[in-house]
């Protein structure tokens, strides 16, 4: 971890990482149930480069999180060389027909378009709180 720097860390449930996996990995899995991990995370080069890795992109409705998009522009800026501005870079938050048009693929069959508005509307919520908290 020699010149990498941490920007997103979290403690992900204990149900997260069993289900599916093949049992070889599971036990490497369940040893870590608990503990913090870094989910975002950048690298100064010697020679001057940055980089920036982030494991979160597996959701699609991730997309419409504001403060995932706003992580993904600061980072995109901040490798450019670019300066970021002090309350981060905003943007647009798109609605769930923007999200499923986005889809390639035709969206699967039984897909629940109520339960993704729930998650939607959830995160909605809880950004509108943290705002307001001083």
């Amino acid at each position: 971890m020699a010149g990498v720097t941490p920007v997103l860390t979290a403690v992900p449930p204990i149900r997260l990482g069993l289900a599916g996996w093949p049992p070889q990995r599971q036990s490497g899995v369940r040893a870590k149930r608990g503990l913090p991990e870094y989910l975002a995370w950048v690298y100064e080069r010697p020679g001057g480069g940055r980089s920036f890795g982030f494991s979160g992109g597996h959701g699609h409705w991730n997309w419409a999180h504001d403060d995932l998009r706003r992580l993904m522009l600061n980072a995109l800026t901040w490798v450019a060389g670019a300066e970021v501005p002090a309350g981060g870079i905003d943007s647009t938050t798109p609605t769930l027909d923007q999200l499923v048009a986005g889809i390639r693929k035709p969206v699967p069959e039984g897909w629940d378009r109520a339960s993704v508005e729930r998650l939607l509307a959830e995160w909605r919520e809880g950004q509108a709180a943290a705002r307001t908290r001083p």
